[in-house]
């Protein structure tokens, strides 16, 4: 699968960050109800902080799980 160029971004930002990284490599281990339920309470967490919507909904997608995959072999490839 090929990553538009936001996620490559995303995927630059995960690998200097290495708790944030760990959270996004512990989702892709959950069950679906569960990884939506983390991503619908770091999105809420997110917007209360008032990050940028563009960010926020590149989280928000994380919830497709090709893409999740996509994103979790990009990481060990960093």
């Amino acid at each position: 699968m090929r990553l538009p160029n936001e996620f490559v971004l995303l995927i630059q930002v995960l690998s200097e960050d290495k708790k944030l990284r760990a959270w996004v490599e512990s989702l892709d281990q959950l069950p679906i109800n569960l990884r939506h339920a983390e991503l619908k309470k770091m999105v809420l967490k997110m917007r209360e902080e008032g990050e940028d919507e563009t960010v926020i909904s590149l989280v928000e997608s994380l919830n497709k799980k090709p893409l999740l995959d996509a994103i979790v072999q990009a990481l060990k490839d960093v």
